[in-house]
């Protein structure tokens, strides 16, 4: 005799097996289950994420590292045309131009680390337009000068001047960069500067001959 308790009810409901069990628990389907086994076992490859933005679209960069190319063409164009003139215009022998090659580095030695403790107590953009004006002196030196020592003052002011420009040029650059992309804009500045070097190269002894 079957009891009226185990007979199936007309009206209860089937049970959907893919959207839980019996007891009310969920359970994955067996694709999502798979899926997600498979994501396990298998090394997730690294993702950066976006890229950020380029740094030219850092206007103050682009500005900075434009100033550094010109900067670096005036430079080393002044290191090739002074030693020119010494020799073509007042016949410097090889001591007289060794002067004039110490004149530059002595002074640059002696007050690039003084200047950069300067800097980091100043202001690197006043101090950078400061170096970049002491420069513009020794330019104004040579042009002037009538004998080898104008020229051997012209140098050391430009020893002066260089040795004030590179430890503001560093921290001003910091200064207007992230931090995450300081790597690539010192990149930048590099290449910059090598840029005017060649072109300095090139094109000085043309205007030292042509002076």
């Amino acid at each position: 005799m079957v009891r009226t308790s185990d007979r199936p009810s007309r009206h209860a409901r089937p049970v959907d097996t893919s959207a839980g069990d019996p007891c009310g628990r969920k359970t994955e389907p067996r694709a999502d289950r798979a899926q997600a086994e498979g994501a396990l076992l298998e090394p997730s490859l690294p993702h950066g994420g976006a890229l950020p933005p380029a740094l030219f679209a850092n206007r103050p960069f682009t500005w900075f590292v434009a100033s550094i190319g010109v900067s670096q063409l005036g430079f080393w164009g002044f290191l090739v045309i002074v030693p020119g003139q010494a020799g073509y215009r007042f016949h410097a022998q090889a001591f007289q131009l060794g002067i004039l090659f110490a004149s530059f580095s002595v002074a640059f030695l002696l007050l690039t680390a003084p200047f950069g403790m300067v800097v980091d107590r100043w202001s690197p953009k006043w101090f950078l337009l400061v170096g970049q004006l002491v420069s513009i002196g020794a330019v104004v030196v040579a042009l002037l000068g009538r004998s080898l020592w104008w020229l051997y003052a012209a140098s050391a002011i430009d020893g002066v001047g260089a040795a004030a420009s590179i430890p503001a040029r560093g921290s001003f650059a910091a200064l207007i960069v992230d931090q995450d992309s300081l790597v690539k804009a010192n990149g930048m500045q590099n290449t910059a500067s090598m840029l005017a070097v060649t072109s300095a190269r090139r094109g000085s002894p043309r205007s030292a001959g042509w002076c």
